[in-house]
């Protein structure tokens, strides 16, 4: 599925999301990596063996969840407020000139996208951009994601991503020395036709087709 200007020109950009966040790119980082370092502190080598991806990854979420409580306290992050209204964690991020994002964290792909096969309904409704009770319709929604290596040892990458239903706007990592895996978005043409739908979008081209 393609996606039209107008369904990604009031979002931020990538260099937009990159000015808000980047004050917190090594919290933001660091709360899967802690996550994972704690679940392989915890567990025996014989017990991680026998459990599935799926419980093990509701593990790190949750334990993901436990480091982003600790780490992004009020007092100590200014502009930035953590919500679990709707039974999501995430952290609403404020900044200057309107520049406004809501970040949850999650297991991703190498690609960034989550498949929609893969999602909640409640899931779907949040990437689709539709309304969800307990989240803020201005702020646009990201994802703080962590992917592992290929033999599933350790953390490879932590990237933040704008996915729009089934495609990603911008995606960009935050983790040192993740450069080895990145799987580039496909640049679009020079010149798009003005009802052109388009599946890998780049922000800045994007918002020719309208005004924030």
């Amino acid at each position: 599925m393609g996606l039209f200007r107008w369904e990604i020109e009031d979002l931020l950009t990538e260099l937009e999301a990159r000015e808000l966040l980047a004050p917190f790119f090594s919290h933001l980082d660091s709360c899967p990596v802690t996550a994972w370092d704690r679940w392989h502190a915890g567990v025996s080598e014989s017990v991680l063996h026998d459990i599935s991806s799926m419980q093990r990854g509701g593990c790190i979420h949750d334990l993901t969840i436990a480091e982003a409580k600790k780490t992004f306290t009020p007092a100590q992050n200014e502009g930035v407020e953590l919500c679990q209204r709707l039974g999501i964690f995430k952290l609403y991020f404020t900044g200057t000139n309107d520049k406004l994002a809501v970040v949850r964290f999650r297991k991703l792909p190498v690609t960034g996208l989550l498949p929609p096969e893969q999602m909640s309904e409640q899931c779907q409704k949040w990437y689709w951009n539709e309304p969800l009770p307990g989240v803020r319709s201005s702020y646009t929604r990201l994802t703080c994601g962590y992917v592992l290596d290929a033999v599933e040892l350790g953390i490879a990458d932590v990237m933040i991503v704008l996915q729009v239903k089934d495609s990603i706007v911008w995606r960009f990592s935050i983790h040192e020395g993740a450069e080895g895996i990145r799987v580039p978005v496909q640049p679009l043409p020079s010149v798009l036709p003005p009802a052109a739908q388009i599946s890998s979008i780049d922000p800045k081209t994007a918002k020719e087709g309208g005004s924030r």
